[in-house]
């Protein structure tokens, strides 16, 4: 890598660590994002940066950290936090001419995951005794919803279909706990409960989720650090990018609807 590319992306890794507090630590955040941009700008696994006869003498720390102290750094709400800040000023929140902007790139790259469900009606007149009533976009039904976990693949990652009147929430748990790797997760308003931010955040991820309720406070009681952390991405340029591509779910469920003709149920 051209030693100019890589003194920029040294000296914004060094601006953006310095917006986030995060003492008590062996090794800086700066160093666990660039040794993870290392791995990145070269098209290398983790382990691969972690290794000194893998970088020049200049830019190299003294000392590396290890593949696990990578593996769990990666995972810390810290990290996301400083990534999302970082992806934010190297794409600028905004499509480069002619290709991808930086969430639709972290969309094909796998880092953005969405979670939703789709009602499925049963017939007016349908006799299933397993089928409940629940609420829709539309308003009140009867019948089941699929819930699915979705990347950026044709199929989900994690699905359950249950009866309708199961919250997502309860569902999305499940969901949840089939993550791997890291990255963000989107969902909609009724996502935003402490509980699913600290379940995305134990599998590596960072829920986005609007306010259930808009213009009002936090509550009065204590907040998820994950929570906060993703209502406060929200409201960044990047977040804003990010949470734009949740729309692709409805693309999902509409070719589940249009292809499979699966948006009602059969009497």
């Amino acid at each position: 890598m051209e030693r100019q590319t890589w003194l920029y992306i040294r000296a914004l890794a060094v601006d953006v660590c310095s917006k986030i507090e995060h003492p008590g630590v062996r090794y800086s955040d700066r160093w666990i994002l660039l040794v993870y941009m290392w791995a990145v700008v070269h098209d290398r696994p983790v382990y691969w940066a972690c290794r000194p006869r893998n970088w020049p003498a200049d830019p190299r720390p003294v000392r590396l950290p290890s593949q696990p102290t990578m593996s769990r750094r990666l995972r810390s709400p810290a990290f996301l936090w400083v990534l999302a800040l970082m992806l934010e000023r190297l794409g600028g929140g905004s499509p480069a001419p002619g290709g991808p902007g930086p969430a639709r790139r972290a969309f094909r790259q796998g880092l953005l995951k969405v979670v939703d469900g789709l009602p499925l009606r049963v017939g007016g007149f349908g006799k299933d005794r397993s089928a409940r009533t629940g609420r829709g976009a539309g308003g009140w039904y009867r019948g089941y919803k699929p819930h699915a976990l979705w990347g950026s693949a044709p199929a989900p990652l994690a699905w359950s279909v249950r009866p309708a009147n199961e919250s997502e929430s309860t569902v999305a748990r499940g969901l949840l706990a089939r993550l791997d790797g890291f990255g963000y997760v989107l969902g909609d308003s009724i996502f935003d409960c402490n509980a699913l931010y600290d379940a995305a955040m134990e599998r590596g991820h960072q829920l986005i989720a609007p306010k259930k309720r808009r213009g009002a406070g936090l509550g009065h009681h204590d907040q998820s650090e994950a929570r906060l952390r993703g209502l406060e991405l929200l409201e960044t340029p990047y977040g804003r990018s990010l949470y734009a591509e949740r729309a692709l779910i409805e693309r999902h469920f509409g070719d589940l609807t249009s292809r499979q003709g699966v948006s009602m149920l059969p009497h």
